[in-house]
């Protein structure tokens, strides 16, 4: 659970600045785009076999869970920030908004939605590739590495129920974190409403 939640949070936190900084220089977007292309496209258990020749086993799981998100978070987020209504930024330019208010009631409720969406999708393939990178690199007190030993020792039901545990796990995640995106929705919602 750590590892998947550690791997998702830099995954966002990343994906989100590398969005921003791209929508704002083009030149940095077309200088980006082969790399994010590549990530995406190459097949996850290539990913874990080179990164076993750099870091520690027990990073390895966390490293992949973050190269999976990373791509979906900033090609979601930097479509929120292209589609941000150019009406909106010119009334707030008009009205004189500070760069928090533009920020705020512009640009805010644009990117969350994409944003919201990209991170249901992305908690899902940490979880998957988090537990290949375990199987791959049987780190110790690990998912993976227990669901590998099963496999290799023919321990039926161990298989089955690690498999039903990682289900669960992932499931318990995902309504976490979509009630908290519904309760954010809601909270944004009731600011954007608000009086500027």
């Amino acid at each position: 659970m750590l590892r998947v939640l550690l791997g998702f949070v830099l995954a966002a936190i990343t994906g989100t600045l590398f969005a921003v900084i791209c929508s704002r220089w083009s030149w940095l977007d077309q200088f980006f785009s082969p790399i994010k292309s590549l990530i995406r496209s190459t097949p996850i258990s290539s990913f874990i076999i080179l990164v076993l020749l750099w870091i520690s086993v027990d990073i390895v799981p966390i490293f992949i869970a973050f190269l999976t998100v990373m791509p979906i978070i900033w090609q979601s987020v930097q479509q929120g920030i292209i589609q941000t209504s150019p009406l909106l930024l010119e009334m707030g330019h008009i009205y004189s908004f500070s760069p928090g208010k533009v920020y705020k009631y512009i640009y805010l409720p644009s990117i969350l939605p994409y944003f919201y969406s990209a991170s249901a999708t992305g908690m899902g393939f940490a979880w998957k590739a988090c537990i290949a990178a375990e199987v791959i690199a049987k780190p110790l007190f690990s998912v993976g590495k227990n669901l590998q030993d099963a496999k290799v020792y023919l321990q039926t039901e161990e298989l089955f129920a690690w498999t039903f545990t990682v289900i669960l796990l992932s499931l318990s995640l995902e309504t976490v974190l979509k009630r908290l995106i519904h309760m954010e929705t809601g909270k944004l919602e009731r600011k954007t409403n608000a009086p500027v």
